[in-house]
């Protein structure tokens, strides 16, 4: 028994680990992008509007799933050294 809760309770502290290190890596590259921005005078000069695509599996055994595809908005930056990026919205 005691185990088992052993192993319940690790789960819980890597998946927070996980969690943690993820969210700090997305700060540290959006800070990265914004001082970048700054740096080389940026201009948005596009927007692609964020989709959400469905896809419907069937198979011969009967087993059948579903998947949901996203993808972000994203704006399109103009910078000084004239190199179009896109970059996903906050």
């Amino acid at each position: 028994m005691w185990f088992g809760i052993v192993v319940v309770v690790v789960t819980i502290v890597v998946s927070l680990a996980g969690a943690h290190f993820a969210i700090q890596r997305e700060a540290k590259r959006r800070a990265d992008w914004l001082a970048f921005r700054d740096t080389h005078r940026c201009k948005a000069v596009a927007h692609k509007d964020g989709e959400t695509r469905t896809a419907v599996t069937y198979e011969a055994k009967g087993s059948n799933t579903v998947t949901t595809f996203t993808t972000p908005a994203r704006t399109g930056w103009l910078c000084d050294d004239g190199i179009t990026r896109f970059v996903d919205d906050v």
